[in-house]
């Protein structure tokens, strides 16, 4: 997700990068839309699983948002930069880590959670999938859309808010997040982005009886 506020271009996560065979046309699509890599000024990482920060770096480990700030949870950049934790992640995500935070190191702000951004945009706390997990408040124009990452990886998670998958790092505090932020959603009428789910990834949180269950905004 791009936010544009006519003085600041926000970049939100920057998904799995070119290292491996899927992904890698992030940076393509945002030249199509006006906006090459040196027009970012922030780039906020939700959290360190490899399709979140894998874009920070190019194929050699160079920043490829050169001109940017970066933003983290304060939390997750610690678990992320901890080789303890790396050692019991497996070898991808270790690697992605370790390549694209050290190169950030000398960029970085972090975040506690629930601080403003920018004007408009502000940093919510979303512990769980990763111990630091972060998500954004984004108002405008009297609108406010809340890009939620990876409180949820599937529509079946607001159906079955309890199921949780093995990329979860903290299960139980994930569960007791997302019905919080699922609640909060359905309740204030907000646009959602969850990042996982079908393009355009953006939809409504709607109440369904004790749980909910999702309407894109293309429906």
């Amino acid at each position: 997700m791009l936010v544009d506020n006519g003085e600041t271009t926000l970049l939100i996560d920057t998904g799995v990068g070119s290292e491996i065979s899927v992904g890698g046309n992030l940076l393509r699509q945002l030249v199509e839309v006006g906006y090459p890599a040196e027009t970012i000024d922030m780039v906020f990482l939700t959290h360190g699983h490899p399709d979140h920060i894998g874009g920070c770096t190019d194929i050699n480990g160079m920043l490829v948002f050169e001109n940017a700030r970066y933003l983290m949870g304060k939390k997750e950049y610690e678990f992320w930069t901890s080789s303890e934790n790396l050692a019991s992640l497996g070898e991808m995500m270790g690697r992605f880590a370790r390549k694209n935070l050290s190169a950030i190191q000398e960029h970085v702000q972090l975040l506690e959670g629930d601080e403003e951004v920018l004007p408009g945009v502000k940093a919510l706390k979303a512990f769980g999938h990763t111990p630091g997990h972060l998500g954004l408040e984004i108002r405008s124009q009297g609108q406010m859309l809340l890009n939620l990452a990876d409180v949820a990886l599937h529509p079946l998670h607001l159906e079955y808010p309890e199921w949780y998958a093995k990329v979860d790092i903290q299960p139980e505090r994930m569960v007791a997040t997302r019905h919080d932020l699922l609640e909060q959603a359905a309740k204030i009428g907000a646009k959602v982005l969850l990042f996982h789910f079908d393009f355009p990834s953006i939809g409504y949180v709607m109440q369904d009886g004790d749980t909910w269950r999702w309407r894109s905004v293309i429906e």
